[in-house]
């Protein structure tokens, strides 16, 4: 029987006996082997990576849209405090004078100075903060959506009026109205303090929807059962 057998059966064989592993075909000892992933699995490896992929970018979206909502609501609070202690404190100052005293009350009582000073640092971030929030909270699917969207309209639409009427009639006011007639102004002071009421009124109303958002926003984050986001 040997002699049936050539030399390289022979070592084969032998090899066998040794090592199993390491018998012709199998030329790594030990080694398990392992069927080939079928196109299902890939399939199925291919989505969970994509879906995973869409999570972390949506964890991205709302960890930006928080941060921006926090600083809408931060910046708010100070433009409606600001607003409010100068609806009551300073503006009586020069409303409720004749015609021809307005502008002098107006440079007396800081009126002026707030305008060039501070206005401009408060009320320009607001309304940059209520566009970008109203974009984010548009393409949110975070279940603060509702509240998000309507605080960022209503501030946009504060910063619509602010810069369409209130703005440049009181630089035009502070700018020409030294050549004015006394009554011109009067009525221009009357129309902007009543109106200015109407335009407080929806910077509260946006300020408190914006600090809802940002409650959900937390109780989303941190309670268990309430999920930021919807699901895929």
């Amino acid at each position: 029987m040997e002699d049936l057998l050539g030399p390289e059966d022979r070592v084969d064989g032998w090899h066998m006996l040794v090592n199993p592993g390491k018998a012709r075909g199998h030329p790594r000892s030990g080694a398990p082997r392992t069927a080939p992933r079928s196109t299902h699995d890939n399939r199925d490896h291919d989505g969970r990576i994509a879906v995973a992929g869409r999570r972390a970018a949506a964890r991205g979206h709302d960890h930006a849209g928080t941060i921006t909502l926090w600083l809408l609501v931060i910046f708010v609070g100070i433009q409606f405090g600001a607003g409010l202690y100068e609806k009551l404190a300073i503006v009586p100052l020069w409303a409720e004078v004749p015609g021809d005293q307005v502008l002098d009350q107006i440079q007396t009582s800081g009126m002026y100075r707030a305008g060039r000073a501070f206005w401009p640092f408060v009320s320009v971030p607001v309304a940059i903060l209520a566009v970008l929030n109203l974009v984010l909270a548009w393409r949110s699917k975070a279940p603060e959506r509702r509240w998000w969207l309507t605080g960022a309209a209503l501030m946009c639409g504060y910063a619509v009026a602010s810069y369409g009427f209130f703005v440049p009639s009181m630089l035009a006011l502070q700018s020409s109205g030294a050549s004015w007639p006394a009554a011109e102004i009067e009525s221009l002071v009357s129309l902007w303090t009543a109106l200015n009421w109407g335009r407080m009124v929806v910077g509260a109303a946006g300020w408190l929807c914006a600090l809802r958002a940002l409650s959900l926003s937390h109780l989303g984050a941190w309670r268990p059962g309430l999920p930021a986001t919807a699901k895929d």
